[in-house]
């Protein structure tokens, strides 16, 4: 990527609005667990954001691990070491204004793939603390060769994808998001036309429960350009065609999907394989809770297979639902069109 310092000066200055005197702190890892030919794939990003933060009159604090070092840290550590009280952890979060999380992974990968009832605890009261105190979060989701072998995708195709998507006018997007959030709040009823297929939706809109006092607005995922909108499950019904779905490292294409009221009746798919009932499965008995998701990046054109990135795809229709242990499953269609149902 030979962008990476336009990239690095729109995200400091146009996307976070980094203020002299700030406190920035960029975490990145080293890619040495698998012997990868790419291990040092994001300091060059990272060096940029710290000149560009320092270059703000602004303090950035370089947060540089290993994937070796932490698979060894869970594997070695005594169990008594998850239970002692994150006390520097939390005074950090307190010194610190923005966190940004280059890579494509974060905390919660590894201590999902552990037991310990304390680990979980210690790092959940770390994120915790964080939202509490409205700190702004970042995640840049830069790709990476362990990404791509994850996604069974081309590594050059995710890069070339990320370095055009985010090399974006944030301003122009952000006004893009704010037009849609209030086209989609005047009218609820709409068809969703793919193919020769329709499917009739209703959005809903959510009102903020002050009672709750969360707010997850000051977190946010690169590539932006995407707008989640929330769908009544029980007015969902007709045919969807998916020219791709998503589900954990799975990806499907050509599908055809039928609701009745909110429930999927059906799904055909184009190819026979052993994980079609994996997904269908998992859609059968998703949660109730449902959304829209537009996309709305000009830079973003084509599928990478990461639904990370394809959901921001300029024109891309997606909705997306959660099994049982909320892992999202997306349907997209870059070629589908909504019409307001009269």
């Amino acid at each position: 990527m030979d962008n990476f310092p336009e990239i690095a000066d729109k995200i400091v200055n146009d996307f976070l609005k980094i203020k002299p005197g700030n406190i920035v702190s960029i975490s990145g890892e080293i890619h040495n667990a698998n012997k990868t030919d790419k291990p040092l794939l994001e300091i060059p990003f990272i060096e940029e954001l710290a000149l560009g933060i320092r270059k703000k009159k602004a303090f950035p604090v370089l947060e540089i691990s290993t994937e070796n070092l932490k698979k060894r840290f869970f594997a070695e550590m005594p169990s008594e070491i998850f239970s002692l009280q994150p006390v520097y952890y939390k005074k950090w979060i307190d010194s610190i204004d923005v966190f940004i999380y280059v890579g494509w992974k974060n905390v919660f990968n590894e201590f999902q793939k552990t037991s310990n009832e304390k680990l979980k605890e210690s790092l959940k009261s770390i994120w915790e603390k964080i939202f509490q105190q409205k700190k702004k979060l970042l995640f840049l989701n830069f790709p990476s060769s362990e990404l791509a072998e994850f996604l069974k995708t081309n590594f050059d195709d995710l890069m070339k994808f990320y370095s055009k998507s985010v090399d974006c006018n944030y301003a122009q997007l952000q006004k893009a998001k704010d037009e849609l959030k209030s086209k989609f709040s005047t009218f609820s009823n709409y068809t969703i036309h793919s193919k020769n297929e329709k499917l009739n939706i209703k959005t809903r809109i959510v009102l903020p429960d002050l009672s709750r006092n969360k707010d997850y607005s000051q977190i946010s995922i690169l590539p932006f350009g995407n707008q989640d909108i929330p769908l009544e499950r029980k007015k969902i019904n007709g045919t969807f065609i998916a020219e791709k779905a998503y589900y954990k490292n799975f990806i499907f294409e050509n599908l055809k999907i039928n609701f009745e009221k909110g429930f999927v009746h059906y799904i055909s798919f184009e190819k026979e394989r052993k994980e079609n009932f994996i997904l269908q499965n998992a859609l059968m008995k998703s949660k109730t809770e449902c959304f829209l998701v537009l996309g709305f990046n000009p830079k973003a054109t084509s599928y990478t297979n990461y639904y990370l990135f394809d959901t921001c795809i300029d024109g891309n229709t997606s909705m997306k639902f959660f099994d049982g242990g909320s892992h999202p499953i997306i349907l997209s269609n870059i070629n589908a069109e909504i019409k307001k149902k009269i």
